[in-house]
């Protein structure tokens, strides 16, 4: 059971990203360029869909699901409120010390067209993809022994995470881009906490426009 897991998430991974690099590489044609914003998220939601509905599984199982939403919000904000100040600092320190380019705090244009299109654009399906499908998927076969702050976790959680970092590598080869790793880690944790994506899906449009309002000083 451990060895299907692994190759079936591992295999569906491969997959995903070879069609998403394919569709990313070939972005100067103009009809891919109009829907690379579209083709990519989907790519990324039915892929595992498909894979969660063929072994004949409820997606809720895999925490994609829209119940228990004020819990989902209640630990995104304060998972925020604790994190992201100190995530900005070090974004900030980690740029400057590492590539010698000073990033300072800002207000970016267009804020709220920002959150819709990192919360739908990009958290949401990578959020269904790692901690849905394959973190879930990896628990079954590897349970979750481990506990941090009263939340069980697992294997799942780490290799699942250690693929979203590759992920982003693989679009954008840039080392900067594997530093993903570390919000990851707390993606993953909020999955288990909450039983569904809904929570890491804010947490990670929280990150990502943190990110977005750092402009050159």
């Amino acid at each position: 059971m451990k060895k299907s897991a692994l190759i079936e998430t591992t295999v569906l991974f491969a997959v995903t990203l070879l069609a998403c690099k394919i569709l990313y590489e070939n972005r100067g044609i103009p009809f891919l360029s109009k829907y690379l914003g579209v083709f990519i998220p989907v790519i990324f939601i039915y892929i595992p869909l498909l894979a969660i509905l063929a072994r004949r599984n409820n997606p809720e199982e895999y925490g994609i699901t829209l119940k228990q939403p004020l819990q989902a919000i209640q630990w995104a904000l304060i998972v925020s409120v604790i994190v992201l100040p100190i995530f900005a600092v070090g974004y900030h320190y980690y740029y400057k010390m590492f590539y010698h380019v000073n990033y300072v705090p800002g207000f970016p244009d267009q804020l709220g067209t920002l959150v819709v299109q990192n919360l739908f654009f990009t958290a949401l399906h990578e959020e269904i993809f790692y901690r849905g499908y394959m973190q879930s998927r990896l628990n079954e076969a590897f349970g979750r022994p481990f506990s941090f702050l009263r939340t069980p976790f697992g294997f799942g959680l780490i290799y699942s995470n250690a693929f979203f970092a590759l992920g982003h590598y693989v679009i954008t080869p840039h080392p900067a881009r594997l530093a993903t790793f570390f919000p990851g880690l707390l993606f993953g944790w909020l999955r288990e906490r909450t039983g569904g994506v809904i929570a890491p899906m804010l947490f990670h449009c929280m990150c990502n426009v943190t990110v977005s309002s750092f402009l050159p000083g």
